[in-house]
């Protein structure tokens, strides 16, 4: 089976999947899809399209608790699309790569291929990507403790109020935030931002983004003195 007309589908089932928390079922049907295409093609758009299943897979594997597989998976994905033309597919691999790596707490490459990321996305006039990686370089500085470069990093990435709401990205943005003002000491800060996270979230059904806006709202109404608050938070997290 060759891969021209799969790519953009591929790409496609990416996203509902995994903004509606379809985690087995997404690692799955990638599985599926990797095995559908031959490994040995020398058929450029198969090799895309085998690299994006693979990357795909890798980042639902991580998120079901194999971040060491799911590393080097998405690893991989992002090594074979690095040479080819698409583009798009190559800064979503990375993207997923940053996810497992992010899972996998490994700070040192998280920083290396977030930054190739925007280099990526910059060089080909890809703004949306390029600000929004903007959040893994702020969580990067944020694990290392540095909170006022975390801070500084996102300022750069505010969302332009005259645009529609960046569904994808901001609620990230957004929960990032909240989690540098609950390291500031700042809880009533905190609870705003998740708050606003939540809101975003509930939106398009973004089932991840939500569960952490959850966490989020119900440790800074913790840290706030709101336990009631605190504990409708993490009953409705746990619901999920």
């Amino acid at each position: 089976m060759t891969g021209r007309r799969h790519e953009r589908s591929l790409l496609g089932f990416w996203f509902p999947y995994d903004i509606r928390g379809w985690y087995h079922a997404a690692e799955s049907l990638f599985g599926e899809a990797l095995e559908a295409f031959d490994i040995d093609s020398s058929d450029e758009a198969t090799q895309i399209v085998r690299a994006i299943a693979a990357a795909a897979q890798a980042k639902f594997m991580s998120v079901l608790g194999d971040s060491d597989s799911g590393i080097a998976q998405a690893r991989l994905a992002a090594e074979t699309l690095a040479p080819l033309p698409d583009r798009w597919a190559y800064l979503r691999a990375m993207e997923g790569l940053c996810e497992c790596l992010t899972n996998g707490g490994q700070v040192e490459e998280l920083s290396t291929v977030t930054n190739q990321a925007i280099r990526v996305a910059e060089a080909g006039g890809e703004d949306w990507w390029a600000i929004g990686m903007l959040n893994y370089r702020a969580l990067v500085e944020l694990m290392q403790g540095n909170i006022e470069s975390a801070a500084a990093i996102l300022e750069d990435a505010e969302e332009d109020p005259s645009r529609p709401p960046d569904y994808v990205m901001e609620p990230w943005r957004l929960s990032i935030r909240a989690m540098i003002a609950a390291a500031q000491g700042q809880p009533d800060d905190a609870v705003e931002l998740h708050g606003r996270s939540i809101e975003l979230s509930r939106r398009i059904g973004n089932r991840q983004a939500l569960m952490v806006g959850l966490q989020g709202l119900g440790e800074a109404n913790a840290a706030a003195g709101r336990l009631d608050a605190a504990d409708v938070a993490y009953l409705e997290n746990l619901s999920m």
